[in-house]
């Protein structure tokens, strides 16, 4: 076999297949991007809903204190007639 056969019949084989590696390293790269945009985003929202957790107890919290208070000074102004 002479160069000129060899490169007839490998070099399409050899680019594709370099061509596919460079377009897949691509493709993982793009990803890792985004699933670490994506651990970004989870966090916030993680720690917004643990900061509503904790207004909503504390509302709660008010809520039955008030509710409480109003008890001992008689006043049910919440039955509906």
């Amino acid at each position: 076999m002479n160069i000129e056969t060899l490169l007839n019949n490998y070099t399409f084989p050899i680019v594709a297949c370099i061509f596919l590696l460079y377009v897949l390293k691509n493709v993982i790269d793009n990803s890792n991007k985004e699933e670490k945009e994506n651990r970004k985003v989870i966090n916030k929202l993680s720690d917004t809903i643990a900061k509503n957790t904790l207004a909503v107890n504390e509302l709660c919290k008010i809520i039955k204190y008030n509710f409480e208070k109003s008890k001992e000074k008689g006043g049910d102004n919440n039955e509906t007639k």
